[in-house]
C-alpha cells in the first residue's frame, strides 16, 4: 500500500487521536474541523468550537502578535510558528507552541489554514522550577567559591609566615648542633652523646625541610606558569647537583652517570628546573642500595628535549604508585630508607614541570628501581 492509495479514514483517524490540537478553517479563521486534542487542551466540546474561530479559547496576546500572525500566514503564505498564551474554557490560561499553516491548492491559491498547538504549560513551569533552582545553587557556589578562595589566601599567608618565621631559628638550630658534634667528637666515650645529636640533627633537617618544601608550594600555587625563562646548559646544571652530593655517593658507593650531550640546551626558569632535578636525583640516591646504579640521561626528541633519572633501587609499591605524586604522600617502604621527608618533592617537581608546558613520568618496580621522566619543549 503506499501513500497514495491509503484510505482517507486512516487519515482521519490519525489526525483524530493525534496527542496534540489539530484544527482546520477556512480564510476567515472559521473552524471547519477539530479533533479530539482540542477538546482534552482547551476544555471545549468539538461542537462548541466548529463554526467559531480560535478567538474562543485565544486573545491573550498582544494585538501585534496577531497582526504579524495573520501578515505571515495569509498576506506571505508561510507556516507561523511561535509561544502562544491562551485560556481554556474554565477561564484558565495555558502555554502552547502553535504551528499555523497555510493551505493551498493546486494551482497555489489558499483556501485555508490549519493550526497546530502542543500544550507545553507543565513544561514551562518545570523549566522555570529548574531555572530558579539552578540559579539559587550557582549563588550558593559562588558564595563557597568566594569563601574557600579566602580560607585559601588566608591558608598560603599562614604558611608563608610560619616558614619565614621559623625556617631562620631552624637554621641557627642546625648550625649549632653542627659545632656542638664537632666537640663531642673529640672527646672519647661520647658515643651515646653522639646518637642523641644525630637523631637531633636528623630531626631538624626533616623541619627545614617541611618549612622549605611548604614554602614553595605556596610560591607556586595551584596554576603554576614559568615565566622567567632562559637559556639553560642541560650538563652544567646536573654536574653541578651531582657535586654537591659527593659525600652521600661515596657513602653508599653508588656509582653515578650522567649522559648529556654538552651542547643540549633549552629555555626554563634555573631556579626551579635546578629544583626538580635535585628532587629527582637526591631520591635517586637516598633510595639506592649500596653499590647501586644511578643512570642520568638526556637527549633532544624533535622539539622536545627529555631527561630520565633511572636507579636501581628500592622502588615503589605498585598500590603506592598512583598517589605518589599527591601531595605529603610516601610510599610506605620510603620510611625505611629515608626518614627525613615531607612528600612534597614529587609534588612541586610535576607542578614545575607542568608549568613549563611539560609532563613528568615515572615507571618503578618494588626492589627494583624506577625511572623518572621530564619532557619539555626545547
Amino acid at each position: 500500500m503506499t501513500k497514495d492509495n491509503i484510505p482517507e479514514r486512516f487519515f482521519r483517524l490519525a489526525v483524530d487521536n493525534a496527542f496534540n490540537h489539530v484544527i482546520i478553517t477556512d480564510l476567515e479563521g472559521t473552524i471547519i474541523y477539530a479533533n479530539k486534542g482540542v477538546e482534552k487542551i482547551t476544555g471545549f466540546k468539538r461542537k462548541e468550537v466548529l463554526g467559531k474561530t480560535p478567538r474562543l479559547w485565544g486573545k491573550q496576546m498582544d494585538p501585534p502578535f496577531y497582526k504579524k500572525l495573520w501578515k505571515t500566514i495569509k498576506q506571505d503564505k508561510k507556516p507561523f510558528h511561535g509561544e502562544v498564551i491562551n485560556k481554556r474554557k474554565n477561564g484558565e490560561q495555558y502555554i502552547a507552541i502553535g504551528t499555523i499553516s497555510p493551505i493551498l491548492d493546486e494551482k497555489k491559491k489558499l483556501v485555508g489554514f490549519m493550526g497546530i498547538e502542543e500544550d507545553i504549560t507543565e513544561k514551562k513551569k518545570y523549566a522555570e522550577m529548574l531555572e530558579k533552582e539552578v540559579a539559587k545553587r550557582t549563588k550558593e557556589l559562588e558564595e563557597k567559591i568566594v569563601q574557600l578562595t579566602q580560607l585559601k589566601k588566608e591558608k598560603d599567608d599562614f604558611i608563608t609566615s610560619a616558614s619565614h618565621q621559623l625556617r631562620t631559628p631552624a637554621s641557627v638550630i642546625q648550625m649549632q648542633l653542627d659545632m656542638i658534634k664537632r666537640e663531642v667528637e673529640k672527646i672519647s666515650g661520647a658515643e651515646g652523646l653522639m646518637e642523641e645529636l644525630d637523631v637531633l640533627t636528623e630531626n631538624n633537617k626533616r623541619a627545614i625541610n617541611i618549612m622549605n618544601d611548604l614554602f614553595r608550594i605556596v610560591e607556586l600555587g595551584e596554576n603554576y606558569v614559568s615565566l622567567k625563562l632562559k637559556k639553560l646548559n642541560l650538563k652544567e646544571l646536573v654536574d653541578q647537583i651531582i657535586k654537591s652530593y659527593n659525600t652521600e655517593i661515596k657513602k653508599k658507593k653508588l656509582k653515578v652517570t650522567a649522559s648529556i650531550p654538552k651542547t643540549l640546551s633549552f629555555k626554563g626558569d634555573e631556579g626551579k628546573i635546578k629544583n626538580v632535578l635535585i628532587d629527582l636525583i637526591d631520591n635517586a640516591i637516598a633510595y639506592s642500595n649500596e653499590k647501586g646504579t644511578i643512570e642520568i640521561e638526556a637527549g633532544k626528541k624533535g622539539k622536545k628535549v627529555i631527561i630520565s633519572v633511572r636507579d636501581e633501587g628500592i622502588g615503589i609499591p605498585q598500590e603506592d604508585q598512583v598517589n605518589i605524586c599527591n601531595k605529603f604522600f610516601r610510599a610506605k617502604n620510603a620510611y625505611l630508607k629515608k626518614t627525613v621527608g615531607t612528600g612534597l618533592g614529587l609534588t612541586i617537581a610535576k607542578t614545575i614541570v607542568e608549568g613549563h608546558k611539560g609532563k613528568m613520568d615515572f615507571t618503578s618496580v618494588e626492589n627494583e628501581g624506577s625511572t623518572f621522566t621530564i619532557t619539555l619543549p626545547a
